[in-house]
């Protein structure tokens, strides 16, 4: 397996700019004590099978950091939150003031989604797409007493699904469909799952080029329930289909119980449209959860 080693340059005084908002559920009472708080992002699993990262922002554009307080009913309430985008000179490396001392749960997403998400729970965190996220949670203490340099060791939070089509394509044929039932965007941080499922639907259109050279590939994500699911207790089933100029189904094909693992990609290949010599499978990548190292 490959290792991906990044290194993000910044300055011990330079302060990150970032969007960050206190939702002034604690009172500034005379005597407590407040601290200033360092987060840095220290190692993350890059896919090799897309493209070649070289520094983080090629992993993914966005962070979302948030610091909750536990109730005792087992909700979480948002103290602060902190966003930030990979045009930041300081990407990686995320500084809170005024942070009371106490004991948090601490959660920080790293994705490609359109927008940041909503935060307020952490239990439901719906993205607007499938994205490759890298996440980490943790329960951390504050204090005035320690060093409050806080490491981030994001891993993958997602599944990945890639697609290598071979072979003849019939000319009516102008779009793949892929259905994905069992599907979800919704992320549980707490417990580092998917918090629903649900049934998926997206098409992808055939290029001049793809047509002719007989080859189409595209991939997706999905958080899983679980870390893995096999052959045996998958509850994720795949229909894929052509779609004429008019969007009418050409020649689906359904596969029961995918089997997927939150790291890994699950490869469908083989040749799809070739009706005399129908020839199809798919394997589990295990090379993709390289883990790189960010060196500050």
């Amino acid at each position: 397996m490959k290792k991906l080693f990044f290194s993000i340059v910044t300055a011990m005084s330079v302060m990150m700019f970032c969007a960050c908002t206190n939702d002034d559920l604690v009172t500034n009472d005379e005597g407590d004590d407040y601290v200033s708080v360092r987060f840095y992002v220290s190692g993350i699993n890059i896919s090799q099978t897309v493209t070649r990262a070289n520094t983080l922002q090629d992993a993914f554009s966005k962070l979302d950091l948030v610091l909750y307080k536990a109730n005792d009913d087992g909700s979480y309430t948002k103290y602060k939150e902190c966003t930030q985008e990979s045009s930041s000179s300081s990407f990686g490396v995320i500084n809170l003031e005024n942070v009371k001392c106490g004991t948090y749960k601490l959660v920080v997403l790293g994705h490609n989604d359109s927008d940041h998400p909503d935060m307020d729970d952490p239990t439901e965190i719906a993205f607007s797409r499938y994205v490759d996220l890298y996440g980490h949670t943790a329960d951390i203490t504050i204090s005035k007493t320690t060093a409050n340099n806080v490491e981030v060791p994001f891993v993958h939070k997602s599944a990945k699904i890639a697609f290598d089509f071979n072979g003849y394509i019939p000319d009516e044929v102008q779009k793949i469909q892929f259905t994905i039932d069992g599907a979800s965007n919704v992320y549980n941080a707490i417990t580092g799952y998917a918090a629903a499922t649900s049934s998926r639907t997206a098409a992808v259109n055939v290029s001049p080029e793809q047509r002719t050279n007989g080859k189409i590939t595209t991939f997706t994500y999905t958080f899983l329930t679980q870390d893995a699911v096999t052959e045996d207790n998958s509850y994720v089933n795949m229909t894929i289909a052509g779609l004429d100029a008019t969007n009418n189904v050409i020649d689906p094909k359904t596969y029961n119980k995918v089997p997927l693992k939150i790291g890994y990609t699950t490869t469908f290949s083989g040749v799809f449209f070739d009706y005399s010599n129908v020839s199809f499978s798919f394997s589990v990548n295990s090379d993709w959860g390289d883990l790189g190292t960010v060196t500050l």
